[in-house]
C-alpha cells in the first residue's frame, strides 16, 4: 500500500516559510514527507538516516534541526532520535476513526515520553479526541518519580512521640496505612525550604504562572507542604544548571508571556529545566528575526540605479550618484 504525505499550496505563501532560506525550505519539506514520517507527527528519525536521504553532512544536520527547534517548529531527541513535528496535527486532521487507530498504535511506539505528552496537550489545543486513544501518557513514571520523591523527602514516624494520652490508639500512631495494609507516610514530608526560601519563591511564581494559563492544570496545592519537590527541583536549576534568579524569572515570564508553544508545554520546574536550552535557542532566534532591518529607501521615495548600492562614505546620496553619472556621459573630459 503506497503512502503519501500531501503539503497544502498555501505551504509557500505562508508568512515563516516565505523567510526561509531555499536551504531551510527544502529541509523542512523533507520533515513533513521524509521515508520515516507518521500520521501523528512523532517518528524516529537517525542523523544518519537525514544524511542519506538530504544529502547533507552531519555537521549541516544538526545545525538545521537545532535552527528549526529554535524556531519552534519542532523537537528532537537525540537519546531516543526521535522526533516531534509541532505543526503537524494542525494541518492534518485525526479525528476519523480509521486515523485515530492508526495515531493510537503510533504513539505506543513513541519510546519519548515527554513527546506524548506534548502530543496530548497539542490534541487538547487543536480540539482533538484523546479518550479513545489507549497509549499510556507517562502516568507510571509519574508515580515512579513520586514514590522516589516519599523516599527522599518523608521522615519515618517518631516512634517515641507517638503516644499521646487521652487520645484514641488510632491518634496515637501518626503513620496511616491504606487499604493494603502498607503504611503511608505522605503526611510526614520535611520542610526543607520554607516561605523565605528562594526555590520556594521561584516554585510559586511558576505555579500561579502555569494556572493563569490554565487553571485546570494539575499542580501542588499552594502550601509549603505541598511545594517541597518543586522547591527542590527548581533548586537543582539554580545550583547544578547555574542559573540565575534573574534568568529564571525572565525565561519563565517569557514562555508564558511572549510564547503560544512553551506556555502548553512548560507543567512544572522538571518540564521547565528539560527544555531551558530549547526555550533560550527560540528567543535568540526571535530577537535576532526581529532585529531585521529592511534596506533603507532613496531619498524622495525613488529607486535608481544605486538605490541598492551599499556607499563606503556619506559623502554623495543615491541621487547625487545618479546626476554625476548623467553629467559625466553629457562631458566625457
Amino acid at each position: 500500500m503506497a503512502v503519501y504525505r500531501q503539503i497544502q499550496i498555501s505551504f509557500w505563501q505562508d508568512a515563516f516559510v516565505i523567510d526561509l532560506t531555499p536551504e531551510e525550505k527544502y529541509f523542512y519539506i523533507y520533515l513533513m514527507t521524509n521515508s520515516k514520517t507518521s500520521q501523528c507527527g512523532i517518528y524516529e528519525l537517525p542523523l544518519r538516516v537525514i544524511e542519506m536521504e538530504t544529502g547533507y553532512n552531519r555537521e549541516t544536520v544538526e545545525k538545521l534541526l537545532e535552527r528549526f527547534e529554535g524556531y519552534g517548529k519542532i523537537l528532537y531527541s537525540k537519546a531516543t532520535k526521535e522526533i516531534v513535528l509541532l505543526n503537524w496535527i494542525k494541518h492534518n486532521s485525526i479525528k476519523s476513526v480509521k486515523v485515530m487507530a492508526c495515531v493510537d498504535k503510533e504513539l505506543k511506539g513513541v519510546k519519548n515520553t515527554e513527546f506524548i505528552q506534548i502530543f496530548k496537550q497539542l490534541c487538547i489545543d487543536y480540539g482533538y479526541p484523546i479518550d479513545s486513544l489507549s497509549v499510556d501518557y507517562g502516568e507510571e513514571k509519574e508515580k515512579e518519580k513520586e514514590k522516589e520523591y516519599i523516599n527522599n523527602y518523608v521522615e519515618e514516624p517518631d516512634e517515641s512521640s507517638t503516644h499521646s494520652p487521652g487520645k484514641s490508639s488510632l491518634d496515637q500512631n501518626s503513620t496511616e496505612k491504606d487499604s493494603k495494609g502498607n503504611k503511608n507516610n505522605k503526611g510526614n514530608v520535611k520542610i526543607k525550604y520554607d516561605e523565605n526560601s528562594m526555590y520556594y519563591k521561584a516554585a510559586v511564581y511558576l505555579r500561579e504562572r502555569i494556572l493563569e494559563f490554565n487553571p485546570k492544570c494539575r499542580v501542588p496545592n499552594d502550601t509549603v507542604k505541598d511545594l517541597q519537590k518543586w522547591a527542590n527541583d527548581m533548586r537543582i536549576i539554580f545550583e547544578r544548571d547555574n542559573r540565575s534568579r534573574e534568568e529564571v524569572y525572565e525565561i519563565i515570564k517569557y514562555a508564558f508571556e511572549e510564547n503560544d508553544f512553551w506556555n502548553a508545554v512548560v507543567q512544572s520546574p522538571t518540564g521547565l529545566r528539560k527544555n531551558w536550552d530549547k526555550i533560550i535557542g527560540q528567543r535568540i532566534a526571535e530577537e535576532k528575526k526581529g532585529n531585521k532591518t529592511e534596506p533603507k529607501k532613496p531619498v524622495g521615495g525613488k529607486n535608481n540605479r544605486f538605490h541598492n548600492f551599499k556607499q563606503r562614505t556619506d559623502k554623495y546620496s543615491a541621487e547625487e550618484l545618479e546626476k554625476k553619472v548623467r553629467n559625466r556621459g553629457r562631458n566625457p573630459c
